[in-house]
């Protein structure tokens, strides 16, 4: 299953990328909905209030963080039908066109 995530991520790399860069300056993540098949720039605050669970929200603002200082995109990666949300990072001025995402469990 983490190959397939993987996998969506390669494939929309330069999009992630230029939906960042358009809504960089509202504090957006991509959130990209396995299930819809869509990608949407949301809210940092909006997402994490979404998450249930106190240790996910905790884990989510982690990322984040982490994504900020280090000049990053972070991409979320839901999929309702499997229950689980995974993050990772893109560099936001890479122009890598092969790009093998570290993915983490949030949820």
């Amino acid at each position: 299953m983490e190959e397939q995530y993987n996998d969506v991520i390669i494939e929309h790399f330069d999009d992630i990328r230029i939906l960042y860069k358009t809504f960089e300056s509202e504090r957006r993540i991509i959130l990209y909905d396995v299930e819809a098949g869509e990608m949407l720039p949301i809210p940092y605050n909006d997402f994490k209030l979404v998450l249930i669970s106190k240790k996910s929200q905790l884990l989510l603002e982690e990322e984040y963080q982490h994504a900020q200082i280090n000049n990053k995109i972070l991409v979320v990666v839901s999929d309702s039908k499997y229950q689980t949300i995974k993050t990772c990072f893109i560099d936001k001025n890479s122009q890598q066109q092969i790009y093998i995402p570290e993915l983490r469990t949030i949820f």
